[in-house]
């Protein structure tokens, strides 16, 4: 996700993560990484697009900062 520049599918960012580990994984799992940056408010979602609010380092660093958090606070997910 710190690589993507522009609103993207989530067809695309399944097939980069492919390619990256060299192994299909659930369609899921993905899907509910995307689903915690988005209730971080790290990636802005519009229709079927994805994309980051950061970019590069910037997002890498906040994405840590977000997983690191969720070890001591719990998450509250509100759906809408």
């Amino acid at each position: 996700m710190s690589k993507v520049t522009a609103p993207t599918r989530f067809v695309y960012l399944d097939q980069a993560l492919e390619q990256v580990l060299g192994e299909t994984v659930p369609e899921y799992l993905p899907r509910s990484v995307i689903r915690f940056w988005i209730a971080r408010d790290l990636v802005g979602h519009n229709g079927a697009r994805y994309v980051p609010k950061l970019s590069g380092v910037a997002f890498k660093r906040a994405a840590a900062d977000a997983w690191r958090a969720t070890e001591v606070a719990a998450v509250e997910v509100v759906p809408g």
